[in-house]
């Protein structure tokens, strides 16, 4: 955080799942869509724009932001990637007990 301008950094890992591609949600009408659409549908995961997930090993926040903002996601935000592996989160039972 010291070497850039932003506000927030937040640990994250490359996901199993990606937006552009195979997360679908339902519509207003009832249908399923894929959650992030683009022009061109994408046919490739490989094709699809990076995502990540954030993974609660570090949240670094400015705090004059704390007090700026009143989500840190309206912050300036940057990552800072690590290995699956060092990114378990244990929200459910079942990551307790898979974890």
């Amino acid at each position: 955080m010291q070497n850039t301008d932003a506000d927030v950094v937040i640990t994250a890992y490359e996901p199993e799942r990606n937006p552009y591609f195979n997360m679908m949600e339902i519509n207003e009408n009832g249908y399923a869509q894929i959650v992030k659409q683009t022009a061109q549908p994408i046919a490739r995961r490989q094709d699809a724009p990076a995502v990540y997930s954030l993974c609660p090993a570090a949240y670094v926040i400015k705090r004059e932001s704390l007090f700026k903002y009143s989500h840190w996601s309206q912050a300036k935000c940057k990552l800072h990637i690590i290995p699956r592996e060092h990114a378990t989160d244990i929200d459910t039972e079942f990551d307790f007990k898979t974890g």
